[in-house]
This record gives C-alpha cells, sequence and structure tokens, in this order.
C-alpha cells in the first residue's frame, strides 16, 4: 500500500498522488529498437505524479499552498544482473499563487565501461564484464522560473517588462580507474549559465537571452577522486574578459590507512578580475599530526603575510588518567 498523505501535529499536510496520466513518458528513442541487454520500459507504476504541501484546520478541512507535480521519460534497466540505470529525465515542476517552478533533470545515459575504465562502443559485440559507472549521474539541470499566467499576469514593480528567468548547469564526466584498479566517474567540468525568456510559454529548447556564463573545470585527478587543479571563471555575456577568474591548485597527502584520502598538502588560489596582470595568490601549508589529523595551517610559507593557526588544544586528543578523571594537553 502506497502513502497518501502525511499529517503532523503543528497542522502540515502533504499529500501524495501516484501514476497520473502524464507522469510517465515514453520517445522515440524508447520504442525503438534498444540493444540487449539493456532496454527501455514501455511502462512503470509507483511513480510520484504529485505531491502538494499545505495545512489542515480539521477532519475535511484543508488549505494547499504548493503543488508538486513530476514527469519521467524514459526508465532504462539492465536484464542481465545490473538492474536499475534510470530514467533519461525527470521535471519537476512547483506552482504557488502566480508563479512556478520548473525543474528538468537530465541524466548521463546508458554507457558500457570495461573493468578498466575503457569505453565499450555500442555497435559492438556484448562482451562481459562490464559495468555502468555514469549510470544515474546528471548531465544537464535546467531550472525555469516564471509567471502561470504567461504573459498576461501583473508584472512585479521591479520589472520593465514580464520576463521569466532560466538557468542550466552543464555537467560534463569522465572515467578514471582507482588506485584498487576500479573504475569511478569524474566530473571535469561544470558551467552554469542565467538567461531571460519571454514570458510566454516558449519551446523548452529555446534558452533565451544569455546573462552570464560560470564555468569551473576539474584536472589531474589522483586515484582516490581528487583533483590538483581547478579553474574558475565567471563573468557576464557581454564582458570580453572574464569577470573572475580563480585557479585553485592543491596537493594531496593521502593517509589510506586510516581513510583519510583528502588530506591536503599545500594549497595555493591564484585569482583576478578582468586582467591577469592583477593576480594575487594565496598559499596554505596545512600540518598533520601522525594520524593524519590536522594540527596546524601556515599562510604564505615565507612571505611577509606569513600567519599560523593552530588547532585548539581542547581539540587535542585527551589521555584517560583514571575511571574520574580525563587529562588534555593544556590542562593541569
Amino acid at each position: 500500500m502506497l502513502q497518501s498523505a502525511v499529517k503532523d501535529g503543528l497542522g502540515n499536510l502533504t499529500t501524495i498522488e501516484y501514476d497520473g496520466p502524464n507522469a510517465y513518458e515514453t520517445t522515440a528513442d524508447c520504442t525503438g529498437a534498444n540493444q540487449w541487454p539493456d532496454r527501455c520500459l514501455k511502462s512503470m507504476k509507483g511513480l510520484v505524479s504529485r505531491h502538494s504541501e499545505g495545512a489542515y484546520y480539521g477532519l475535511a478541512e484543508t488549505s494547499i499552498e504548493r503543488t508538486y507535480d513530476y514527469k519521467y521519460v524514459n526508465a532504462r534497466m539492465n536484464v542481465t544482473g545490473h538492474g536499475w540505470l534510470g530514467f533519461d529525465q525527470r521535471s519537476v515542476v512547483e506552482t504557488s499563487g502566480e508563479v512556478f517552478t520548473r525543474v528538468t533533470t537530465d541524466f548521463e545515459p546508458p554507457a558500457r565501461f570495461t573493468p578498466t575504465g575503457v569505453a565499450v562502443d555500442p555497435a559492438a559485440p556484448l562482451t562481459p564484464p562490464y559495468l555502468y559507472p555514469l549510470a544515474g549521474l546528471t548531465k544537464t539541470v535546467t531550472v525555469d522560473r516564471g509567471y502561470i499566467a504567461g504573459a498576461s499576469a501583473v508584472a512585479s514593480p521591479l520589472e520593465e517588462e514580464l520576463h521569466s528567468r532560466r538557468s542550466v548547469v552543464s555537467n560534463a564526466w569522465g572515467v578514471k580507474l582507482s588506485d584498487d584498479a576500479r573504475p569511478f566517474p569524474i566530473l571535469k567540468s561544470a558551467t552554469t549559465e542565467t538567461f531571460s525568456r519571454s514570458a510566454d510559454a516558449a519551446p523548452f529548447s529555446e534558452n533565451g537571452q544569455l546573462r552570464t556564463s560560470c564555468t569551473v573545470s576539474y584536472s589531474s585527478f589522483d586515484g582516490y577522486g581528487n583533483h590538483k587543479r581547478e579553474v574558475s571563471t565567471c563573468g557576464p555575456a557581454t564582458a570580453y574578459f572574464p569577470l573572475e577568474h580563480t585557479e585553485t591548485v592543491t596537493d594531496f597527502s593521502p593517509f589510506p590507512s586510516t581513510w583519510l584520502i583528502s588530506n591536503v598538502d599545500k594549497l595555493t588560489v591564484t585569482s583576478y578580475r578582468d586582467a591577469a596582470s592583477l593576480a594575487r595568490t594565496q598559499v596554505y601549508d596545512p600540518g598533520y599530526d601522525s594520524l593524519g589529523q590536522l594540527t596546524s595551517v601556515l599562510r604564505d610559507p615565507g612571505g611577509e603575510a606569513q600567519l599560523t593557526v593552530s588547532r585548539p588544544t581542547a581539540l587535542l586528543p585527551c589521555s584517560k588518567a583514571s575511571s574520574r578523571r580525563t587529562i588534555c594537553p593544556g590542562s593541569r
């Protein structure tokens, strides 16, 4: 039996509906031929199609404040043991008063890799063993905000005319082999863009006028998933140079025996606005004890702004002198 409603002692109410008429959709990619053993499900049951949030005042009197409608596209499954591979797309539309917010998430398509992390050609004959390290990972997230009434809505006093807003986050993924010789996903870059769109119901494929664009790229991954180099650029669409540019180089000193695999050995941050000649650099040098626990951070080693921040003695390990007394460093 599926849950249909949740009420708490403060009068909050959540209602849940399932398998609405438009909750699940298949496209030509699903209804066409699929390569065995990957299958696209022609129908699904038990999917949440709507949930609403509000308040209840008695046995039958309720007030709904927000409604969320769900839609799912192309469910994928491997039928030889790997199981569920995720949807191609999922969207959630929140409506509240006169405005709406639609979050559309597109996922990475199922892609097979060898145990050594090499991508398998989909047209090649199926040769086990194979893995799906990118299954279920987010490819793009599109967030649309606008007015339910469209162009006939009343504009905000802060706007000269009606607009809807869109932001798009696009991820680029790769696969790397771990120190234990197992493939795992790595995020190579993430781009966030914002747009202004017409208040009318524009086609989903039209983003509108680009306002800002920010990109973060990651490289030089080690076998534990740490990335050494991170470059971030962010600025308005009309700027010749990025408004902000930040490069972070991180040297790691993993402690695999204690699972402290992301200990930073040295952190260098270089940033500037408009021109690289204005760049400034900050350097941080952490210190650790024999267990890999942070004890201090040295800022600007050897420079004019050198500063050491040590971990408070209250956070250092304490020893048990007796069943009633605990001795910590610095205590008497």
